[in-house]
């Protein structure tokens, strides 16, 4: 299972890296643009903090020392959306990710790499219902090839042991599996001869409706056709 607080981690790093105080922190996180790419990393921020906020409220049940997190917690919400500071303004490394705050998202990182919960209730129940979708889809679509066929329903079925098995579930990479399935999902589209829609439909919804704080963020929306068949042959 993807770590969220190493993932939010390499986030802040990144943006931190491009801090300059001769440089307006929009225009440093790529948001003075409003490019795609650094608005989907911006929610991503958001959709970790939730995630690691679940995670907390998880180990709280085993271990009484987790308090010690939630106490810099807010400064990790506070860094996402960089608070106190200002966005039209510079800043540098430091200022925007304060050392002290960001060694103890470093250190909840490594606490999450031995224990954490898989997924979070409500995103793990739209999940199921969407690999149930993809195996329904596939039983009345005939027009795909069967290699096609034979490997979506791979994917989809890897999802589905991983969400009825507890053990596999808790080192299972979901974002991973769902971007694979996603990539799968389109080249179906393309494919189809009548259900196109509908394979493009439930594609967008393994990150719209099974919940992005679960699965992470859409592939990169420069994916080729390319990469795609690449990716189902």
């Amino acid at each position: 299972m993807s770590n969220p607080a190493r993932r939010l981690l390499d986030i802040y790093t990144t943006w931190g890296n491009s801090y300059s105080p001769n440089k307006q922190v929009l225009e440093s996180r790529g948001l003075s643009g409003n490019d795609p790419a650094a608005i989907a990393t911006q929610m991503d921020a958001f959709r970790l903090l939730i995630a690691i906020e679940h995670a907390m409220d998880y180990l709280a049940q085993k271990n009484p020392s987790i308090d010690e997190y939630r106490a810099h917690f807010p400064e990790w919400v506070k860094m996402a959306i960089h608070a106190p500071g200002n966005w039209t303004s510079g800043s540098d490394f430091e200022t925007g990710f304060p050392t002290a705050h960001l060694s103890h998202l470093s250190t909840f990182a490594i606490l999450l790499d031995f224990d954490q919960p898989a997924l979070q209730p409500e995103p793990e129940a739209k999940l199921r219902d969407l690999v149930q979708g993809v195996i329904d889809l596939l039983l009345v679509d005939e027009s795909l090839t069967p290699h096609l066929r034979e490997y979506i329903y791979k994917l989809a079925n890897e999802l589905r042991i991983a969400l009825d098995d507890e053990s596999i579930a808790g080192t299972f990479d979901f974002p991973r599996a769902a971007e694979r399935l996603w990539v799968g999902l389109y080249a179906a589209a393309g494919q189809s001869k009548a259900m196109r829609s509908k394979w493009r439909n439930i594609a967008t919804g393994i990150f719209r409706d099974a919940g992005a704080a679960a699965l992470g963020s859409l592939p990169s929306i420069g994916i080729t056709v390319a990469q795609i068949s690449a990716a189902a042959g």
